[in-house]
This record gives structure tokens, C-alpha cells and sequence, in this order.
């Protein structure tokens, strides 16, 4: 189990403890085929057709990488040598800084 931090596109962002972190649960999560972007707060999930399914930008992740992301998003800690994902902090904000707007 790990905790995530998800940031929907539209609505409230919430910390989740995922059962299961593998690629179809990411996957379901941000709606399709994951990109990965590392920033200094940990790791990013996100929709990497997010641009051609036309999907909303998602401000709050947005906020934390300084670059437009699209859809619905999923925040961790990072990920360890084996590619498990690090669990989510409340201090995994952009620089290390507390997550605003949750």
C-alpha cells in the first residue's frame, strides 16, 4: 500500500492509500496511458494523451511544476530502484513546501 495525493482537473483533491500501485490502477486513475514527471516535490502521474483527449488543465498540478498539466493527476513521493512509488507527504509541495489549495 502507498499513500498518494490525487488531484482531479475539476473538483477536491484528496490523499488516498492505493491497495494495489500498479500500472492499470495508475492508469484508471488518470484516465489512460501514464507519463511520468519528476519535480523537486517527488512524482507526478499523469495522462500522457492529455493534450489530444482535449482534457481540462489541472490548475493545482499545474502550480506545482510551472508548466500546463491536463486531466487528473496523481502525486507521490517518488519512486525507490525498483520503481515502487515512495508514499505522498504533506510536505511533497512544489520545493519541498506544503501542498496548497487542499
Amino acid at each position: 500500500m502507498v499513500r498518494v495525493l490525487v488531484l482531479p482537473a475539476e473538483g477536491l483533491a484528496e490523499i488516498r492509500d492505493l491497495e494495489d500501485e500498479g500500472l492499470e490502477a495508475l492508469q484508471h486513475l488518470v484516465g489512460g496511458d501514464i507519463e511520468e514527471l519528476h519535480f523537486d516535490g517527488g512524482l507526478m502521474i499523469m495522462n500522457t494523451d492529455g493534450r489530444s483527449l482535449k482534457l481540462p488543465i489541472n490548475r493545482l498540478a499545474t502550480s506545482f511544476v510551472g508548466r500546463t498539466i491536463l486531466g487528473d493527476v496523481v502525486v507521490c513521493g517518488g519512486a525507490d530502484e525498483d520503481g515502487q512509488l515512495l508514499p505522498y507527504q504533506a510536505t511533497d509541495g512544489p520545493q519541498g513546501g506544503p501542498v496548497k489549495g487542499i
